[in-house]
């Protein structure tokens, strides 16, 4: 299972905590997806193949990147309006 795969999960999540944190601060939302995000990541590592694992905190920089990205493209496009 390769990275790619987590990214459904990435954007449901960032959907899904907008929806229910609603006028929360941006950073309580981060920190719900992060979190998130975080939990699955570590059950990520313990099904890699070959005994692989990923460097959680790089992958979780970059997701942290990924989740901005989103919520920006999202506000821009007027899909999240709180």
């Amino acid at each position: 299972m390769g990275f790619l795969a987590l990214m459904p999960f990435v954007l449901s999540t960032i959907q899904h905590v907008e929806s229910i944190f609603g006028p929360k601060t941006g950073v309580q939302k981060r920190d719900a997806v992060t979190a998130a995000v975080s939990d699955v990541l570590n059950i990520f590592n313990t099904i890699q193949p070959g005994g692989k694992t990923v460097n959680s905190s790089d992958m979780m920089a970059g997701i942290g990147e990924i989740i901005d990205g989103v919520v920006k493209v999202m506000n821009a496009t007027g899909q999240f309006t709180h």
